[in-house]
């Protein structure tokens, strides 16, 4: 007969199952308004300036080095901090459990 303190392990592991596979939500959760534009404080690229503005151009032209930034959620941000103090805790289960990137990206990476 396993211990009682093995069988709350267990219990403890089988709870966490499906919170370790959970994948983060969709965050972008509506279609996207092209019209509807936010001004980002200190996003502007300091050659950028109206003085070099040539105006429209071709809709294919090709834009290298573009970059999208994508902020953690608040659940994220909480989640990886509580993950992170688990894995120095030495009475942890998930201490020294590190995630390989694709698990990283699946919990705290954005969605499909």
């Amino acid at each position: 007969m396993k211990s009682p303190a093995a069988l709350a392990a267990l219990l403890l592991v089988c709870s966490l199952v499906p919170f370790l596979q959970a994948q983060t939500g969709a965050r972008i959760t509506e279609r996207i308004d092209s019209t509807v534009s936010v001004p980002l404080v200190h996003s502007k690229h300091p050659f950028v300036n109206s003085g070099r503005d040539l105006g429209r151009v071709d809709g294919g032209l090709r834009m290298d080095r573009m970059m999208l930034l994508l902020k953690p959620s608040q659940q994220q941000e909480q989640e990886l901090t509580h993950l992170i103090a688990s894995q120095q805790d030495q009475h942890s289960s998930q201490y020294h459990q590190w995630l390989t990137p694709a698990q990283y990206a699946v919990r705290f990476g954005p969605s499909q």
